[in-house]
């Protein structure tokens, strides 16, 4: 169970850092 936690949570803050990323190149291109 606490391995999924992580392994949910790791998934969560990659996604999020993904977005954070797009959004900064998006406006780098605009």
């Amino acid at each position: 169970m606490k391995g999924l936690a992580i392994t949910q949570s790791l998934k969560r803050w990659m996604r999020s850092a993904i977005g954070l990323l797009q959004n900064c190149v998006s406006r780098d291109l605009v």
